[in-house]
């Protein structure tokens, strides 16, 4: 989830860094609030880095470890309330996006020896990768 000043849009993270590129593109404020201790979590930290480098170059706030808690909507606004580090603070926005990634429960859904087979077996591998990364 993310947020910006006033004039801007609330970004979430996750599968947003497109849409939140797209808008800043387009002259919106973004900030994009992450909960993980940084952008694209699944990616290589270099990766993750790069991006985030990226994104910041191009004009974009990013929060990473941060939590929203609380959105109050306005007639015209949202405020959030965003924690990083401890500290809390409110941002008022125009708008915001919220994303979450999830991984797709694909298994034993028969598909295997279809067309489908490869993406499912691709999409499986995947779920087991990341279960594998956030036991470690």
């Amino acid at each position: 989830m993310a947020a910006t000043a006033s004039d801007g849009r609330a970004e979430p993270q996750k599968a947003a860094p497109a849409v939140a590129l797209a808008a800043r593109r387009l002259g919106a404020k973004v900030t994009v609030v992450e909960v993980m201790p940084r952008i694209l979590p699944v990616e290589d930290a270099e990766i993750s880095a790069f991006a985030q480098k990226s994104f910041e170059k191009q004009g974009m706030k990013i929060l990473t470890g941060a939590t929203v808690s609380n959105l109050k909507k306005g007639a015209n606004n949202v405020t959030a309330t965003i924690t990083v580090g401890g500290k809390s603070q409110e941002i008022t926005v125009d708008r915001v996006i919220s994303a979450v990634g999830i991984v797709g429960n694909v298994e034993n859904l028969g598909l295997e020896g279809t067309k489908q087979g490869a993406p499912v077996r691709a999409l499986t591998a995947r779920r087991q990768a990341l279960q594998g990364r956030r036991e470690a």
